[in-house]
């Protein structure tokens, strides 16, 4: 059988986009085939519609290319791109009706005439002309059909639904035939029914013109359901693209564990291949290649948790049942195995204060290198003892070294102080993410500087929250930097 060969529609190389030196987008490279559901998901402030809007031309690439049909289209403007995009506020203009906030882009394009004219220097040229009132109608009435809407042509359109307006602006859309549709989170102001509803229309619009789809979400559900291809980004960084299953099955991190479903995320020790150690026990896993001994994360989905009786001879731990939630299709339990909290997905009711067996099959530890061991910032020392630390002097142990000496300044992410009074710390700093870790929660914060601490700590910060960072002297670890001899 002939594996049939896929055509890139869009690629973009080496593509960064930073505003006042902060980089929104940083190094991203990527192609979507022709036909593809392709969502960009991530958090707030994570670059995904920054990524869109540089496709859609709205916004220019600091450095790096972006290609349609294999031509860099970086320069080309945005009505010269074979692109369209729905944005979340769907940008219809009131004093229209729906026909004519459809029509509106074909009354102004120009399309070739079949007719050709030869210029003063003798070089040929096809004639444009305008679509008729014929065609225009003929189109607008095919797409309103398309999205359930061909008895509302001469709606007012401040009298339609959400969905209804959302339709409109797809359509309006659509018209024109791009050869790519941009959707910018156009269901985020539908309410939770319409969403789901949307949803399976846009599947089926997709199915019906088999063009390509780039979407933008940060509802996991909403891109788990709709996608061929997920990339979720963070920080302006691509984490992973796989299919909805990999990417559910297979997290590349702790990141997209986190976001994609609910997890269990632990860190752990690799003792040798298919063995783990994490909660204080040691379980049969299936991978392997990783360092003796190497730090890692383990992700345990709760689904993946079976409740045994305790005294069963295949139970791998004793865990206590502190509560039991019914969610509708399941109950969430809560037990802990010794410090260490576990989320359980069961049909069945546990019964609060039980003591419980817990079984896990070996290939549902989802094994995977930590991003970071220990926070390390490429700086000087200020003076013998002194170092700047994202443009603070901490004090420290700094071995005699003099003042200028380029060197590497190690924290452990347990010994970074977080302040809920900013001006408490040295350090100015905002949280970006927080991942709960069974006994402890590991905050992520950028500082002012953009360096992102990883910390340790056994509250639980709010993403957005405003904090200060401190550092005890004998916390900073410091290595000189080894220079080239020339």
């Amino acid at each position: 059988m002939v594996k049939k060969r896929r055509t890139k529609v869009i690629e973009l190389k080496n593509v960064s986009k930073s505003y006042d030196g902060k980089p929104a987008v940083d190094n991203v490279s990527f192609s979507i085939n022709k036909g593809e559901f392709v969502t960009f998901l991530g958090p707030s402030g994570c670059g995904k519609t920054t990524t869109l809007r540089m496709i859609a031309g709205f916004e220019k690439p600091t450095s790096g290319k972006i290609f349609i049909d294999g031509k860099d289209i970086t320069e080309i403007p945005p009505h010269l791109r074979p692109v369209n995009t729905v944005f979340q506020r769907y940008a219809l203009f009131p004093h229209l009706n729906v026909f004519n906030n459809v029509a509106f882009g074909l009354k102004l394009k120009k399309i070739p005439s079949g007719q050709y004219y030869t210029d003063k220097s003798g070089q040929k040229f096809e004639k444009l002309r305008k679509y008729t009132k014929e065609e225009i109608k003929r189109k607008v009435n095919e797409v309103l059909r398309l999205v359930d809407l061909e008895d509302y042509e001469a709606r007012d359109v401040s009298s339609l639904s959400g969905g209804q307006q959302q339709r409109v602006a797809i359509a309006r859309a659509l018209v024109n035939d791009p050869e790519v549709l941009l959707l910018d989170e156009p269901l985020g102001a539908l309410d939770l029914k319409m969403r789901k509803d949307m949803q399976i229309e846009l599947m089926n619009m997709h199915k019906k013109l088999g063009i390509t789809f780039v979407y933008v979400t940060h509802d996991q559900e909403e891109a788990l359901t709709m996608s061929d291809t997920i990339i979720v980004m963070r920080h302006g960084v691509i984490q992973q693209i796989a299919t909805p299953k990999k990417i559910y099955d297979e997290p590349a991190n702790a990141f997209v564990a986190d976001f994609i479903g609910e997890s269990n995320i632990f860190s752990g020790i690799m003792l040798d291949d298919f063995k783990v150690s994490c909660m204080d026990h040691v379980f049969e896993c299936v991978d392997k290649g990783f360092k003796k001994n190497q730090e890692i994360d383990v992700i345990i989905r709760p689904e993946d948790i079976y409740i045994i009786p305790k005294d069963n001879h295949a139970a791998m731990v004793i865990a206590h049942i502190e509560s039991c939630v019914f969610k509708g299709d399941h109950y969430q339990i809560i037990a802990m195995v010794g410090e260490y909290e576990l989320v359980i997905h069961e049909t069945n009711e546990a019964i609060v204060g039980e003591d419980i067996g817990i079984f896990i099959k070996p290939f549902d530890f989802h094994i995977m290198p930590k991003a970071r061991i220990i926070n390390e910032i490429e700086t000087e020392m200020v003076s013998d003892n002194v170092v700047d630390i994202c443009g603070s002097n901490f004090d420290c142990n700094g071995m005699g070294l003099p003042e200028g000496t380029k060197v590497i300044a190690s924290i452990p992410f347990d010994k970074v102080i977080i302040f809920d009074n900013e001006e408490d710390g040295k350090i100015g700093g905002e949280v970006v993410n927080t991942i709960y870790k069974g006994s402890y929660y590991q905050c992520i914060v950028r500082a002012d500087n953009y360096y992102i601490f990883f910390v340790d700590t056994q509250d639980d910060w709010l993403k957005g929250d405003r904090v200060g960072i401190g550092i005890n002297p004998e916390d900073i670890q410091i290595k000189a930097i080894e220079q080239n001899k020339s």
